[in-house]
């Protein structure tokens, strides 16, 4: 359902941030935190999850719930 180009943009985007705000390295597991990262909110407005809501994804959506019956929230990405 993704190009694969579009998943390592978000990825990068999701570990540019949490070394930012949080400094967890993507390339050390082992000093991961237990507790589930939160405040994404900026990454959210700045469309950092917009590729994940492509064509594709929408259109399975409205077939689960039935065009008409959901809209695309703003910003993209809470559902993530």
């Amino acid at each position: 359902m993704l190009p694969e180009t579009d998943v390592h943009s978000v990825l990068d985007s999701v570990w540019d941030d949490l070394e930012q705000r949080c400094g967890i390295p993507r390339d050390a597991p082992e000093v991961w935190p237990e507790a589930k990262p939160k405040g994404f909110n900026r990454l959210m407005r700045s469309g950092a999850f917009e590729p994940t809501c492509n064509k594709a994804v929408r259109d399975a959506i409205n077939g689960f719930l039935e065009p008409g019956h959901w809209e695309k929230p703003r910003p993209w990405g809470a559902l993530l």
